[in-house]
């Protein structure tokens, strides 16, 4: 006798008699349907005509499965694998003392993952500090300090910075840090290449999250052309500020 299954792919045979065996025997092989690869490890659940759970079973290494049946009934059988289609059968008789063996097939399921979306930002820099950039990879006499630099050091106060720098020595002031190079020269100071007459500490003028790149030239005839000359003093800082 040969009963269809829905997404079971294999021959269902009814076997048994009142000296066979002593009870109702569900038993099968769960298979992938392409290649009839037992499927190891897959759910198979006895449901009654009301689709409730009798029993859950797991299959074994060969995709084998078996139930006990309570009483003579009409059944469905649901199967599960990870990376396959659920498969649920129509129902199924089972008489007293049957034996009822099948084979039941799932269809590979294609996961679809949710999009991974990687949102870039490039950073706006002013043609000033891309020239600093420049300056920083061609390598010139100064000291450079980039954003990236700063971004590592996690400075409290943007004379933070100068510490790390051979030199360069910073010593308490009123309302700040004095910056001196090579002793007791005072540099020069420009921010965003405007001189800064009369300031009293670095500090005052950026944070360290305003600023894109910090120059110091420990000679003034070291500094680009543009800040040398009487106006340079004995050394060079330049301080450039980001585009938030």
């Amino acid at each position: 006798m040969r009963y269809p299954l829905l997404l079971l792919l294999g021959v269902l045979s009814l076997a048994g008699g009142a000296g066979a065996l002593q009870a109702q025997i569900l038993a099968g092989t769960l298979l992938e349907a392409e290649g009839k690869t037992p499927l190891a490890g897959g759910a198979v659940m006895l449901l009654d005509r009301d689709s409730a759970v009798v029993e859950l079973v797991h299959t074994d290494s060969a995709g084998e499965f078996s139930f006990t049946v309570p009483r003579r009934a009409a059944y469905r059988l649901r199967a599960e694998a990870l990376g396959y289609r659920p498969g649920i059968s129509p129902p199924l008789t089972i008489n007293m003392l049957d034996t009822l063996s099948v084979e039941f097939s799932l269809a590979r399921e294609a996961v679809v993952l949710e999009p991974l979306v990687v949102k870039a930002r490039n950073r706006r820099i002013t043609s000033a500090a891309r020239r600093f950039y420049n300056r920083a990879e061609d390598g010139g006499f100064g000291t450079f300090i980039t954003r990236d630099q700063i971004e590592k050091v996690h400075p409290v106060n943007t004379t933070d910075l100068f510490n790390r720098i051979p030199g360069v020595s910073t010593a308490p002031m009123m309302g700040g840090n004095s910056v001196m190079v090579r002793g007791n020269c005072r540099p020069t100071l420009f921010v965003d290449g405007v001189r800064i007459n009369g300031y009293r500490s670095i500090d005052d003028l950026a944070r360290p999250r305003e600023l894109e790149g910090v120059e110091v030239y420990r000679s003034a005839h070291q500094a680009p052309v543009e800040f040398t000359g009487l106006r340079a003093g004995c050394a060079v800082v330049l301080l450039w500020t980001r585009i938030e």
